[in-house]
């Protein structure tokens, strides 16, 4: 019946589940709200996808895999956004101009990510994504003109973790036929740095 509910055997996945659920509370004790949300937004991500809710299929030589999921992009729309707010906030950046344009570019790096992965059309995917990898770019220019010296720690960890997530993406998706990165490996990757990215910069986030 359990196997029914949950039909997914990546245990990574699983894993990164509970620590997220675990650290909504750690976060919450120590009066770290805006982790505490961000972690229980993953812990609705990590479910859905352990639920397998929302799979992005990808069709090969006549062959249908799956390939992604969106609760994985829906968390990262929201999260990551929250992350960069975190580092204007500590910078005392009161220009409400720059938290707009600093947080859509933040949302468009997901979003244009999120076309890369659901479009089949190869071309397409690695235009999209070199667009989104734009968006990135320019973020983190931005960031770390505004931020870069009052909060260089953040910018950083964030800069460079978030830096593997494409790597891992492309590793996933070529060569088309026979990627470097099979689907569990990739899945577990993607959590073990989901985790590391959130819950890490979490505990490096000063009081």
């Amino acid at each position: 019946m359990f196997n029914n509910i949950i039909p997914h055997n990546n245990y990574w996945q699983m894993a990164a589940c509970v620590v997220f659920f675990i650290f909504i509370f750690y976060f919450i004790g120590v009066q770290k709200y805006t982790i505490a949300a961000i972690c229980a937004i993953a812990f609705a991500n990590y479910v859905a996808i352990n639920l397998r809710v929302g799979v992005i299929e990808d069709k090969i030589n006549e062959t249908t895999i799956e390939n992604d999921y969106v609760a994985r992009y829906v968390d990262w729309s929201i999260t990551t956004p929250l992350l960069v707010l975190t580092i204007l906030l500590r910078s005392k950046i009161s220009n409400p101009s720059i938290f707009i344009f600093l947080l859509s570019l933040d949302v468009l790096m997901i979003y244009t990510g999120y076309l890369a992965a659901i479009t089949q059309n190869v071309n397409r995917r690695y235009f999209l994504f070199a667009v989104s990898s734009f968006f990135y770019l320019l973020l983190f220019i931005m960031l770390f003109a505004l931020c870069g010296s009052t909060q260089p720690g953040l910018c950083i960890f964030l800069f460079f973790a978030w830096l593997v997530y494409p790597f891992l993406w492309i590793l996933h998706r070529t060569p088309v036929n026979k990627p470097y990165l099979n689907n569990y490996n990739y899945d577990a990757a993607i959590s073990m740095l989901d985790v590391f990215s959130k819950v890490g910069y979490g505990l490096l986030l000063p009081l």
